[in-house]
């Protein structure tokens, strides 16, 4: 298994994300390794009057 893919794992022996740094560290790792040249994590909020999208990392 990757690494990026090995930090979801629950009894993974590698430490777990507990930081933004290591969020964005993750997904560098993970789009490297699957030749992305780039990714982007998006927060939806549901309001009662629209939809609202925040980029949460990039």
């Amino acid at each position: 298994m990757s690494s990026p893919a090995a930090l979801l794992q629950p009894d993974a022996s590698s430490p777990h994300l507990t930081s933004r740094g290591d969020l964005t560290g993750f997904f560098m790792q993970l789009a490297a390794d699957i030749g992305a040249d780039s990714y982007m994590l998006v927060a939806i909020v549901h309001d009662q009057d629209r939809n609202d999208a925040r980029i949460v990392s990039s």
